[in-house]
């Protein structure tokens, strides 16, 4: 009911460029990122947006705009060819597959390139740049390497998070090797939440979101999904080991880390001025991963895609073997941790931004419907 009514809602034009709204990748109404832009050239306030936060951001929107594109031309003709009774003669179906693998290639053109140069990133943890210790940064940088992959291969978050495998992070003060969604746990900590990221609180939404979904158990990538059934982790369920291993022979030995305290996403939830999540500011007045988690960390060089747009570069599960039980535990801490900030978000950004919330959840369920799994097929965006 709640998705009929979002795929139903009749959303307003959208706002001047002066108006400052919860922008993020799933939410961009006008023709640019006007609030962000508003802040990353604010010297007081562009520590959360500096140029490298918003170059990627804007690569992850151009990427979402593009995907959608490509889904949405491939079911106009896939509807065309009902409409006329199906592919009929052997001309029609050549030119009814030509324009398919057109529209495959032209968004793997743009799908490559953003997908080499998100390869290409500098993790925070590397010393001596300008991104040292920008947590701001490194939360949507790990969010964008699974973002990336995911709509790169067609890939679930889930799926896509899986295949990337373990990135650095710190933890208590130790280097760690971690699940993407543990890692992108420990920098929100780090850069801090108390305010839901500010006027940058649809970025934080758009990163929860993508994480929570991230690290759900899941289904074999070889699985068919069915309605209603549990997703099964093939790292964590022995009775699916032996299949992995057969179908991904060189595996690499993973690490687990010791335990550590998780701070609480809703421990200093107020509605005040202060810790509002600055709604009173936005109302209207190739590289392969690698153990460093150094440049192009966790993500996968691009293979030949051929005409039909599956990679056919060795998967990144054949470098690594399957999670440890402490790894499985930790990355559904870490799940249930954005869950809970996913939801303080949604709550805190309903009270003033109601059609920027919707809207966020609308593209990023449209994405996830033209994933395969998970989504619904929605109509076409307002925008």
């Amino acid at each position: 009911m709640y998705l009929q009514f979002i795929d139903s809602f009749k959303f307003p034009p959208p706002p001047p460029p002066e108006f400052p709204i919860p922008e993020s990748p799933i939410f961009c109404p006008r023709a640019e990122f006007f609030t962000l832009i508003e802040i990353r050239n604010d010297e007081k306030r562009n520590r959360r947006c500096n140029p490298h936060t918003y170059e990627l951001l804007t690569e992850m929107r151009d990427l979402t705009n593009h995907f959608c594109a490509e889904g949405k031309t491939l079911e106009a003709l896939e509807a065309k060819a009902q409409g006329r009774g199906g592919v009929e003669s052997s001309l029609a179906a050549e030119d009814y597959q030509q324009q398919q693998e057109e529209a495959r290639r032209k968004f793997h053109r743009i799908s490559s390139r953003i997908f080499q140069k998100v390869a290409r990133l500098h993790s925070a943890l590397e010393p001596d740049r300008d991104e040292t210790n920008d947590w701001y940064y490194e939360a949507v940088r790990l969010t964008s390497c699974i973002y990336t992959h995911a709509l790169t291969y067609h890939q679930p978050f889930s799926i896509a998070a899986a295949a990337l495998g373990t990135t650095r992070a710190t933890e208590n003060g130790r280097p760690v090797e971690v699940t993407y969604p543990r890692a992108l746990m420990l920098a929100l900590i780090k850069s801090g939440i108390d305010d839901c990221w500010a006027d940058m609180a649809g970025v934080l939404f758009w990163i929860t979101l993508v994480g929570s979904a991230a690290g759900r158990r899941q289904r074999p990538a070889t699985a068919t999904p069915t309605p209603g059934a549990e997703f099964v982790d093939p790292f964590s369920d022995p009775s699916l080991t032996d299949l992995w291993a057969y179908e991904h022979p060189a595996g690499a030995t993973g690490s687990a880390s010791a335990p550590s305290s998780i701070a609480d996403p809703f421990a200093s939830v107020e509605l005040g001025e202060s810790s509002s999540m600055g709604l009173a500011r936005l109302s209207p007045q190739t590289p392969t991963p690698g153990p460093s988690g150094g440049a192009g960390a966790g993500v996968i060089p691009m293979g030949d895609t051929g005409s039909g747009g599956a990679s056919t570069a060795l998967s990144p599960l054949s470098r690594r073997s399957p999670l440890r039980d402490e790894d499985v535990r930790r990355r559904a801490e870490a799940r249930k941790w954005l869950v809970a900030l996913s939801i303080r978000c949604s709550v805190l950004l309903g009270f003033s931004h109601g059609v920027p919330l919707m809207g966020s959840l609308r593209r990023l369920i449209m994405v996830q419907g033209l994933l395969g799994w998970g989504g619904r097929r929605m109509s076409a965006s307002p925008w």
